[in-house]
């Protein structure tokens, strides 16, 4: 019995022993440096790396051939403007550091062959560059303004019209439309020839959004009437008045007077 007893805990620390190795050779061959998990993700960069070549190689073969229709070769700029859009050509003019993943390529793997250094590729980007450039410029003087203490405009006239006949009621619109950015008050007077009019005050947002920030109509017997107008066009990027007059066979007349914006 002793012997049978000291047989099967021999048997059972072999067994052990094997199931641990067996156990230590799986976990390598999975997450090990050689593993299947490790590979995998390799073969998942090669592949990245692969798609972005291809693309590279694709974008570089039309630029060539963009050349060659203008019978010209593919100039510096065309390749850098390419490179850029990928990634960042490092200092040894061969090792491109990618946007993506940050993996490295080689340019020679993707194109070797020379290179125009003018063309009207090149001289395109130039004047684009310089245009940008005096963009910039013009938009850091814009900023650089002082503001004004306040905007005037003596008057702005609508039309005289009389109706012939045909139409039982005619209109006459007049519109105005100012930069407002920064001043906070609007004030105005509106002078009309009409029996029914509509005055309409918008305020526009930058990305040109429209709010009403004041409207008002009335009737009253054919008559010349002025009326002085202050409204609140705090926040908004520019201001927009519109009048219209309405009436029956007779002459109508609009016009804003007095227009300061502060």
């Amino acid at each position: 019995m002793r012997n049978k007893k000291g047989v099967t805990l021999v048997a059972l620390v072999v067994t052990i022993i094997i199931v641990l190795i067996l156990a230590a050779v799986t976990i390598s061959l999975t997450i090990g440096q050689d593993g299947i998990i490790t590979k995998a993700q390799q073969a998942g960069i090669e592949t990245k790396i692969a798609e972005i070549k291809d693309k590279m190689k694709l974008d570089i073969l039309n630029a060539e051939t963009d050349a060659a229709i203008r019978g010209e070769s593919l100039e510096k700029a065309q390749l850098d403007d390419i490179i850029a859009r990928y990634g960042e050509l490092q200092e040894d003019g061969d090792t491109i550091v990618m946007h993506e993943g940050g993996y490295k390529i080689s340019l020679e793997e993707i194109w070797h062959g020379n290179l125009a250094n003018s063309g009207s590729y090149t001289e395109q980007a130039e004047e684009i560059a310089k245009l940008k450039k005096e963009l910039e410029e013009l938009k850091l003087q814009n900023e650089n303004l002082q503001k004004v203490d306040k905007i005037i405009i003596p008057s702005v006239y609508g039309y005289y019209n009389v109706n012939d006949g045909t139409n039982s009621s005619v209109q006459s619109p007049l519109s105005l439309k100012v930069y407002s950015k920064n001043y906070e008050k609007l004030t105005f007077t509106m002078n009309v020839l009409a029996n029914l009019v509509i005055l309409d005050v918008y305020g526009y947002d930058a990305e040109g959004n429209r709010t009403t920030v004041y409207n008002e109509s009335y009737i009253r017997e054919y008559q010349t009437f002025n009326k002085e107008y202050s409204v609140d066009i705090s926040g908004y990027e520019y201001i927009e008045l519109i009048a219209t007059a309405f009436c029956n066979d007779r002459a109508r007349h609009i016009s804003f007077t007095d227009i300061v914006i502060e």
